[in-house]
């Protein structure tokens, strides 16, 4: 990518493509894929091994205007099909991608608020990634995100103005992303399968030099698994309820996370290693099905310090 594109050059949309990627999807996606119709021109769907559970939504989506469809036989992860995503646009001659889970809402004018953006931003040199304001499905709170403060203290910020510039990372549904950033730095690591897949390429994009920024003016609405508002005692708390198998993935990526980027971005290391003992925390005060998620935690953990990578043996199971 050129680092250094003239300044007065603005995203124009029709430079501009929908990644949505599926697995055993419902009629929200056909919902998601009729708005997004109506914003680019082209919108590829990546389905992830839902075979005939999804036959129904994808007949009813093949009738949105632009939509392409790649269908893997299996579950090969997300990181995989974001890979796949990313490959046909550049084909294509894309400028810009912007990733959505299944279930992910965007509101209103989404593409034409992620895209001028770009017109009120100050330093446009080495933007990689623009994101929305990621509001949750479930409880309606606007997100957080992560920015550095100085060395290893980080601080949590939400949107007040039009940009929110130096985020560390974000998630994938709603971001859009250089097309050729994927091609420089070796797109999204494929053995993490799931968790930490934006993560890792959000740091992985900042250690090569771009930065990272989200659109305020820009909404979507994101499941956060199934999040639910509990109130222990005088703490109020909003646990994800997330599967004992994503409690084994999630902590199997940790670990290479923690070894490859600690200290390079030491607030996040904290950041981290804080958010680890709150969520463990919470899953034992608030959750379900304990036992399970704590032993899946230990055993993503052991695997992780093992070097035991690629599709979890969950998704083996599934084939």
């Amino acid at each position: 990518m050129d680092k250094h594109q003239n300044a007065k050059d603005l995203i124009p949309i029709k430079k501009t493509c929908a990644l949505v990627i599926t697995h055993h999807p419902d009629e929200k996606l056909i919902t998601l894929l009729n708005s997004l119709g109506e914003q680019v021109t082209e919108i590829l769907v990546v389905d992830n091994g839902s075979k005939k559970t999804a036959s129904t939504v994808f007949n009813d989506a093949k009738v949105v205007p632009g939509i392409n469809l790649i269908e893997n036989s299996n579950n090969l992860g997300v990181a995989t099909a974001l890979n796949q995503g990313f490959k046909w646009a550049q084909e294509r001659g894309y400028q810009w991608m912007i990733t959505f889970d299944q279930d992910s809402q965007p509101e209103g004018n989404f593409v034409k608020q992620l895209c001028s953006t770009w017109k009120v931003i100050d330093k446009k040199k080495d933007i990689g990634i623009i994101a929305p304001q990621i509001l949750d499905a479930n409880l309606g709170k606007k997100s957080l995100f992560l920015r550095r403060r100085f060395s290893m203290i980080y601080e949590r910020v939400g949107c007040q103005d039009t940009v929110l510039e130096d985020v560390t990372y974000v998630i994938t549904s709603g971001a859009m992303v250089n097309t050729q950033i994927a091609e420089e730095i070796g797109g999204f690591r494929e053995d993490f399968f799931i968790d930490y897949v934006d993560t890792e390429f959000c740091l992985r994009a900042r250690k090569h030099g771009y930065r990272i920024l989200v659109a305020c003016e820009a909404k979507i609405h994101h499941y956060f698994g199934e999040r639910k508002h509990i109130r222990w005692g005088p703490v109020d708390f909003y646990p994800s309820f997330h599967s004992p198998e994503r409690w084994y993935t999630m902590s199997r990526n940790r670990i290479p996370m923690i070894l490859t980027y600690g200290l390079k971005f030491p607030h996040w290391f904290t950041y981290e290693i804080v958010a680890t003992g709150y969520i463990l925390l919470r899953m034992l005060l608030t959750e379900d099905q304990k036992g399970a998620k704590l032993g899946q935690f230990l055993r993503g953990t052991w695997d992780g310090l093992r070097g035991r990578m690629g599709p979890p043996y969950w998704a083996k199971e599934e084939k």
